[in-house]
């Protein structure tokens, strides 16, 4: 493709300044650009400074149809693998909590920090959920995640219709997935490759 077509195509998908993964192919994506039933290949950049969750693009990878949803956990599964993602109670003794004394509004609404870090999934109160882990079931072995990837994310309150796992060719696996209780609503895609997260994009723009 020249630099005249590669112009066209960018200008008339709007992708508004981002590029593709032309050096990486290792993080690069197939897509569907809904707007445009365009299949493309984006990098990790365009997902990070742009992605607008599920309304803009669409993963173009096998999914996990099976699912099972549990309390505290949702499983995914094919015949070759199984993905857990599990949830837990919040347990306010084992996290620090900063509030922002600033605001004028009660305490409970103002909470600003879980362990010195931002967090997703309320919009100042104390969550109800957090995040476990995720459990990996391939080939009769297991491999569990539990990264501070994943430690502020809270909320989750998996949906069989909102969560979804992608299989790529080359074995990395991605999931996504909508939570909150309402409030501090939030949609994250955590690319997994060799049993760690690789990359972690969150979209609160909705």
């Amino acid at each position: 493709m020249n630099l005249i077509k590669t112009f066209l195509i960018l200008t008339l998908l709007n992708f508004k300044g981002l590029t593709f993964s032309q050096t990486n192919q290792s993080e690069s994506l197939s897509v569907k650009v809904i707007k445009t039933n365009h299949d493309t290949l984006v990098d990790y950049n365009f997902l990070s400074i742009d992605f607008k969750s599920s309304t803009e693009v669409q993963f173009n990878y096998p999914k996990l149809e099976n699912k099972i949803l549990n309390k505290h956990e949702i499983i995914l599964k094919n015949d070759s693998i199984t993905i857990k993602l599990l949830e837990k109670p919040f347990d306010l003794s084992k996290h620090r909590l900063t509030y922002d004394d600033t605001l004028k509004i009660p305490k409970k609404y103002a909470l600003r920090l879980i362990d010195d870090k931002s967090f997703y999934g309320t919009d100042g109160e104390l969550p109800k959920s957090e995040f476990d882990k995720i459990v990996i079931y391939k080939n009769e072995k297991s491999s569990i995640i539990e990264s501070n990837d994943i430690k502020d994310l809270y909320n989750l309150n998996f949906q069989l219709q909102k969560t979804n796992v992608y299989i790529v060719n080359d074995g990395r696996i991605i999931i996504t997935f909508w939570a909150s209780d309402g409030a501090g609503g939030y949609f994250t895609v955590l690319i997994l490759r060799d049993g760690l997260i690789e990359k972690k994009i969150i979209d609160t723009g909705f």
